[in-house]
């Protein structure tokens, strides 16, 4: 729901509430993530993602990081609300003429906008 609130205001053009980022924040943090090496027993190196913290702490804070990093990041400006009707999904467009967030939403407007 938070992701939301943020990804709403800036699909809107509107201020991220600063509220809503530090929360994200802080439930980012609440499962910190490092990497771990190992040796295979061949000899070649293995290096992994390791979070600590509960299962669901882990998938939290991976969620709140992810939504972070989108909106904080290069594509960014791609960020848009899914146009269909009664969707409620953002998606990063790929195309100047995408509106849906998927082949299906754009079937379901498609629809819709006929029968009206």
């Amino acid at each position: 729901e938070r992701a939301r609130v943020l990804f709403t205001a800036a699909v809107d053009g509107e201020r991220l509430p600063a509220d809503v980022v530090t929360d994200l924040s802080r439930r980012a943090a609440r499962a910190p993530v490092t990497l771990a090496a190992r040796i295979r027993p061949d000899g070649s190196p293995v290096v992994e993602r390791v979070s600590r913290g509960s299962p669901g702490a882990a998938v939290e804070a991976e969620f709140a990081r992810s939504a972070l990093a989108l909106l904080g990041g290069p594509d960014s400006h791609l960020l848009r609300r899914c146009r269909a009707p009664e969707c409620i999904l953002f998606f990063l467009q790929q195309d100047p003429r995408q509106h849906w967030c998927s082949a299906g939403c754009g079937n379901r407007a498609r629809v819709a906008h006929r029968h009206r």
